[in-house]
């Protein structure tokens, strides 16, 4: 026998050996992939996206991690995605806006995964009106534009403005009858 042949050996018994999670992480695999499914039910995909993570990580049997995988396909299928483009009159884009989704920041340019569902989207940007928009993002539906035409600002003016003089008094007086 050679010696490549017994390392090769060794090598297929060691990857078809399976290797066994700890009880603790058995029972947290099997609840992520449980609570995984409570949350999908319920249409919160952003949460269950990430709890199907957990279970499809490699630590997790292969049996939860196979359903998790499959599972965490199919919420990135239905997860809904929007990108906000802010732009100024001119279509031109407005590089330092500052967005937010249901109060929370977001990435400017990228997509932005949201649970189907009602949304408030916000832009501000320093000397635009802050612009809001509701919408209804959809599942399945992937990196919808979600357009702002921001308005600039009107020039406050800071000149002194001074109080116009009072009328002169001609020292006629009015006729009272």
């Amino acid at each position: 026998s050679s010696p490549g042949r017994g390392a090769l050996a060794a090598f297929v018994v060691a990857i078809t050996i399976p290797s066994f999670a700890s009880a603790d992480e058995v029972d947290r695999c099997v609840a992520a992939s449980e609570r995984g499914q409570k949350e999908r039910r319920a249409g919160n995909l952003s949460e269950a996206r990430t709890t199907f993570l957990q279970c499809a990580a490699d630590k997790c049997p292969s049996v939860v991690r196979t359903a998790c995988t499959e599972w965490l396909t199919q919420v990135n299928a239905a997860l809904p995605s929007i990108i906000v483009i802010a732009t100024d009159p001119e279509k031109k884009d407005i590089v330092d806006a500052k967005i937010s989704v249901d109060g929370k920041p977001a990435a400017l340019g990228r997509a932005v995964p949201l649970d189907p569902g009602a949304h408030t989207i916000t832009v501000d940007a320093e000397g635009f009106q802050s612009a809001t928009q509701s919408i209804v993002a959809r599942e399945t539906e992937h990196n919808r534009a979600i357009n702002f035409t921001l308005v600039r600002r009107a020039a406050v003016d800071t000149t002194e403005r001074k109080p116009m003089p009072p009328p002169v008094s001609s020292g006629i007086r009015p006729i009272t009858c």
